[in-house]
């Protein structure tokens, strides 16, 4: 289990640094067949999710008190402590509402890839990440680095040859996993053209 805080500081991080780019980079389809593959942080979500209980929890304690003050013979006496409370209740709001966003954020993927065989991507932190297939097989294998985890994802896949714009291009369809050590791991459809299928890792 990763360290929560770390992990919710990287989340923050990720979400400046893309609100900080207008839009995601594009990434071009060559001679090479491609798919995309978003990463779901199982940890960082539970984390999140329990911190956001937390403190609705706490924030449900409060409005009872409150309740209590108001309902109260001497709530005259009392107002300071119904002020403090409100104070402290706006800042748990605003706190869940930072939390309603980083898991947005997560669940739609957003994740920095350290690596994918080695080859750090463009742009580390984004929802989708480019796989490129082995044009030469039927199988591809990539070592993929988040969070400083390594792990290991083998997709096999059909391929075809096209002629397009006098370029022979491999075409590859049914992606499918063969290996992989993450939590599990989906396929959007069975047997579209790679660049039409979309993995979800969730780690």
């Amino acid at each position: 289990m990763k360290n929560a805080g770390y992990l919710i500081l990287s989340i923050l991080l990720i979400s400046f640094a893309v609100l900080s780019c207008a839009e995601e980079e594009e990434e071009l389809e060559g001679i090479e067949a491609i798919t995309s593959v978003k990463f779901i942080d199982n940890d960082s979500l539970a984390s999140l999710n329990a911190s956001k209980s937390s403190k609705s929890a706490m924030i449900k304690t409060i409005e009872a008190r409150i309740t209590a003050i108001d309902a109260d013979p001497n709530k005259g006496a009392l107002l300071d402590e119904k002020d403090s409370l409100n104070k402290v209740k706006s800042t748990l709001n605003e706190e869940i509402k930072t939390l309603n966003t980083l898991i947005t954020n997560v669940n739609s993927g957003l994740a920095e890839v350290s690596s994918i065989n080695s080859v750090p991507p463009n742009v580390k932190a984004k929802k989708l990440h480019t796989l490129y297939l082995n044009s030469n097989d039927t199988i591809s294998r990539y070592l993929i680095i988040i969070y400083d985890r390594l792990d290991t994802l083998d997709l096999v896949y059909d391929q075809e040859f096209q002629y397009v714009e006098n370029q022979l291009k491999v075409i590859s369809r049914g992606v499918r996993v063969n290996h992989h050590s993450y939590d599990s791991v989906t396929v959007s459809c069975k047997n579209c053209l790679s660049h039409d299928a979309q993995l979800t890792v969730y780690f």
